[in-house]
């Protein structure tokens, strides 16, 4: 076996490898395997991982071709001795995190134990370590089964990277599966052994350690919660006593919302106390304090937002900051807990300079623009959609009704096929608190115009929520517009799936049947809707916010 770098040859092998294994179709992929591990392992396994082409060709090759336990045992061996220098090299530390997770996937104990002592052995080191940080995200992960997904363990960079090489979607959704006992063992050692690291003030504002402290609370809340409180515990005391300052740090900022995430309510309320109370302006203008900000709102007691809300009375100067999310967070947290939403109606009005216009306040609030800045290039925001849609589930959500239905045709189906407008109408449709009478207003305002948002992404989405809440009659009429475009919709990407799901063959074959269908449906819906407010009339947004586990 040679040792040092790859001849040009050798990359140029694993060149085409890779060029190989990026095709749709893999032919003979089983025995294509075989061969390039072998060729891994004549090369030399540290070499071929340490270099760009021998590991993208390598990783590639673990992920798309689905190999099993056997098949890369022969590789586990002398990577698992070399682990140190592959989760310090910035090639090989990618392979190092694919053969942690597809040994554990494999039930590979033994090399996994190998490869998380030496992460644990260098724990001081990696953590501060460009690559050798990721390497130790991807080991908490494995020992406790929870994939919190590579938007809290990796940089925008290293996801677009991951993204465009293997064509992944970004999963933001927590996903677990049970582990071995002897798996979460590890993983309350290295919470231990993190809990006790003497320059722990420095580490909780590098770059390199925040990303794998947020793993490794968000695992432990999971997996060990009176775990991951002291450890929440500990790290809070350091913006308590002064040591740093998580709120307005760049870097901490991302730790402290994490934080704020998985603390106890009684913990949130020191928080809450110490950090944000009397200063909610102040966070709400900042140009990084503003997120910490909205997550505490996220956690607030009703109590809590009372106060911010006084705080925050001048949202006009919060919106000039250009922190609109924070305002958008408010109106969130005040649909849940059902308080000021009169007063923060009024104050959006008054920001907008529409006072006593209110039905101006749907295009305006959508694009985040004063009456005077407005215009027709004024472009919707995803801030302003949201704004819109907590708005559409106040109590009295009369002002952004009417502004919606005193829009023209052509408005509202643009705001149906716009990205962020669609999920505006959506609300409308979806509200409890929007009357039956005025939602039947926009489904008679998008007649004739059903065939155009069928054949639209959004549109196409906005049409089917549309008729969940349309009357049989109402269905009929929008079943028959389509079938006068069938054709047409037959032949469009989006519009044959509005076919489809709109059952509009059968009403074709069978009207009185589809009819009787549609009327069943109808009372089943209002039988569900009914069971779920129950006598007490209590509806769900009413309920209080679930507990988070101690």
């Amino acid at each position: 076996m040679t040792t040092g770098r790859l001849t040009d040859e050798e990359k140029n092998y694993y060149r085409r490898v890779e060029e190989y294994l990026g095709g749709e179709d893999l032919e003979d992929a089983e025995l294509f395997s075989r061969n390039v591990l072998q060729q891994v392992l004549k090369d030399g396994v540290k070499r071929v991982l340490c270099d760009r082409h021998g590991s993208w060709a390598t990783e590639k090759l673990l992920v798309r071709a689905g190999l099993g336990a056997e098949d890369i045992q022969p590789l586990l061996q002398p990577a698992t001795d070399s682990f140190y220098q592959l989760a310090t090299s910035r090639c090989g530390s990618h392979v190092a995190q694919t053969l942690l997770q597809m040994s554990a996937r494999a039930g590979l104990e033994d090399e996994v134990f190998k490869m998380v002592d030496c992460v644990e052995a260098h724990l001081d080191e990696f953590l501060t370590h460009e690559y050798g940080s990721h390497v130790i995200s991807i080991s908490v992960q494995v020992v406790s089964g929870l994939n919190v997904g590579d938007h809290v363990s990796r940089s925008q960079g290293s996801r677009q990277n991951r993204a465009t090489r293997f064509s992944l979607d970004e999963k933001k959704a927590l996903d677990w599966t049970e582990v071995p006992e002897a798996y979460l063992k590890r993983l309350e050692a290295i919470g231990k052994r993190v809990g006790k690291l003497p320059n722990l003030g420095k580490l909780v504002v590098n770059a390199c350690a925040v990303p794998v402290f947020r793993v490794l609370l968000l695992s432990l809340t999971h997996c060990m919660p009176a775990r991951a409180s002291r450890l929440a515990k500990k790290m809070l005391k350091l913006q308590s006593r002064g040591e740093v300052d998580l709120c307005t740090h760049v870097v901490g900022s991302h730790l402290l919302q994490t934080l704020i995430e998985v603390s106890s309510p009684d913990v949130l309320e020191r928080v809450f106390d110490r950090l944000y109370k009397g200063r909610a302006m102040e966070y709400a203008i900042h140009p990084i304090a503003n997120y910490t900000l909205q997550q505490m709102l996220a956690t607030a007691s009703p109590k809590q937002v009372s106060e911010v809300v006084q705080e925050l009375e001048n949202l006009e100067e919060v919106l000039f900051a250009g922190h609109s999310g924070v305002v958008a967070k408010l109106l969130e947290v005040c649909v849940r807990c059902g308080e000021h939403q009169s007063s923060l109606l009024l104050n959006l009005l008054k920001c907008f300079h529409i006072e006593g216009s209110p039905e101006k306040c749907v295009p305006l609030f959508l694009t985040l623009t004063t009456v005077e800045a407005h215009s027709a290039q004024s472009a919707p925001t995803l801030h302003g959609s949201l704004i819109l849609q907590s708005l559409m589930k106040f109590k009295d959500s009369s002002a952004v009704v009417g502004s919606l239905l005193s829009m023209s045709t052509d408005e509202v189906v643009a705001l149906g096929t716009d990205p962020c407008g669609s999920h505006v109408v959506e609300a409308f449709m979806n509200s409890a608190t929007v009357p039956a009478a005025k939602k039947a207003e926009l489904v008679t305002l998008l007649k004739e115009r059903y065939v155009t948002l069928s054949k639209s992404k959004h549109g196409s989405r906005l049409v089917e929520s549309v008729w969940e809440h349309c009357t049989v009659g109402q269905k009929e009429a929008i079943v028959t517009e389509l079938l006068d475009s069938e054709e047409e919709l037959s032949a469009d990407f989006y519009g044959k799936f509005v076919l489809r799901n709109l059952n509009v063959s059968h009403y074709k074959r069978k009207q009185n049947v589809w009819q009787t269908q549609q009327e069943m449906a109808g009372k089943r819906r209002e039988l569900f809707q009914d069971i779920i407010a129950g006598d007490s009339g209590i509806q769900e947004e009413d309920l209080p916010p679930s507990k988070k586990k101690k």
